[in-house]
C-alpha cells in the first residue's frame, strides 16, 4: 500500500509538470512589439512569433510557447520560451529554449538579457537546447536554463536587448546622455571609406534633449539608419569608461529601427563612438568598426575635430 501510493503521487507530479499552463503577462498578451534584436514580434495569449533564431543546420525557429513567468518584482521578470518546432542534427532531435531576463525601463519598454550560455548548435546564440528524449521525461527548470547574473558565462554588459511596445514607442523616449547634448562635427569610416571629412557637418541634440539629429544637407552619410536624420533615445547605461545608448528611428520603413552606440569622451572633449545596427555587439567599443557598422568621432561645432 505504500509503495503504491508514492507510485500515485510520483505520476501526479509529473502530469502537473507536463500539463502546467503558462500565460504571458497581461501586458504582453495580444501584442505587437520592436525588438532591437529581432524586429517586429507578435505575442497571444500563450505564443511568440516572428522572434527568430537559426539552428546549426539551416533550420529557422521563430515561433515560440510560453514556457514560464517569474515576476520578481514590479518591474522585473524572466520569461522562459520554448520553441514550437523542434530541429534534427546528427539524427539526434533537439527543443530549443530561450531564458529572457527584463527589465522595465519605460511604460512596456524593457532592456533584456539572454541567460543562457552561447550555444554552438544555435549559431552562437544564447539559446539552450535539450534533447527531446529528455524533455519528455524530465523537462528542463528555469534554474537549468537559465545562468545567475554572476555565472563566469552570462551576457556581459552590451549584450543587452531592447523591446517596446508598439503603442508605447513615444513613452520610451528619454534625454539622450549628457555627452551628446550640444552641436557636433564629425566624420564617419565604414573601414574602408571616411565620410564627412570635409566641409561641415552637424549632429546635435539642441531643442530636444531626447533627440539627436542628423543634417544630410551638410554631409549625406545615412546614420542610424534614418533617412530623416532623426532618432529618439530610448535606453542608455554606463558600462565601466563606455556609455552605451540605444537610438530609435520612428520610420517604419526603415530596413533597421533600432542602433547602439557605445561612446567613449576623451578629456580632450573629443566624442569617439561605434555604431551597430539593432543591439550592440558584443565586445563593442568606441574605436573598433562593429560587424555592418560606422565608426564616428564628433567634436563640438566650435572645436578643431584633430
Amino acid at each position: 500500500m505504500k509503495n503504491g501510493g508514492i507510485c500515485v503521487i510520483a505520476i501526479l507530479a509529473i502530469n502537473v509538470k507536463l500539463s502546467k499552463s503558462c500565460s504571458w503577462p497581461t501586458a504582453f498578451r495580444n501584442t505587437i512589439w520592436h525588438d532591437s534584436n529581432r524586429g517586429e514580434v507578435t505575442f497571444t495569449d500563450t505564443t511568440l512569433s516572428g522572434w527568430g533564431a537559426t539552428a546549426q543546420g539551416g533550420t529557422t525557429i521563430d515561433s515560440w510557447e510560453c514556457y514560464s513567468v517569474n515576476e520578481t518584482s514590479s518591474t522585473t521578470l524572466t520569461l522562459v520560451l520554448k520553441a514550437s518546432t523542434t530541429f534534427e542534427l546528427f539524427r539526434i532531435t533537439y527543443v530549443v529554449y530561450a531564458c529572457l531576463q527584463m527589465e522595465e525601463f519605460s511604460e512596456q519598454g524593457y532592456m533584456y538579457y539572454q541567460m543562457s550560455d552561447e550555444e554552438s548548435r544555435m549559431s552562437y546564440d544564447r539559446l539552450p537546447v535539450i534533447e527531446s528524449s529528455t524533455y519528455l521525461t524530465n523537462p528542463p527548470t528555469e534554474n537549468l536554463l537559465c545562468l545567475s547574473s554572476v555565472d563566469t558565462n552570462a551576457p556581459s554588459a552590451e549584450e543587452y536587448h531592447v523591446i517596446i511596445r508598439n503603442d508605447k514607442t513615444e513613452a520610451a523616449s528619454r534625454a539622450c546622455p549628457s555627452e551628446y547634448i550640444g552641436s557636433h562635427k564629425y566624420i564617419v569610416d565604414d573601414t574602408t571609406t571616411e565620410y564627412c571629412d570635409s566641409g561641415d557637418s552637424s549632429w546635435s541634440v539642441c531643442s530636444s534633449s531626447d533627440t539627436m539629429m542628423f543634417n544630410y544637407t551638410l554631409c549625406s552619410k545615412i546614420l542610424a539608419y534614418s533617412d530623416q536624420g532623426l532618432v529618439n533615445c530610448v535606453f542608455d547605461m554606463v558600462d565601466g569608461n563606455y556609455t552605451l545608448v540605444t537610438v530609435m528611428t520612428k520610420e517604419i520603413s526603415s530596413s533597421q529601427r533600432f542602433t547602439c552606440f557605445v561612446s567613449h569622451l576623451a578629456q580632450n572633449g573629443t566624442l569617439y563612438v561605434s555604431q551597430s545596427p539593432g543591439s550592440c555587439a558584443k565586445s563593442q567599443t568606441p574605436y573598433d568598426v562593429p560587424t555592418s557598422g560606422l565608426r564616428m568621432v564628433l567634436n563640438d561645432k566650435g572645436n578643431k575635430l584633430f
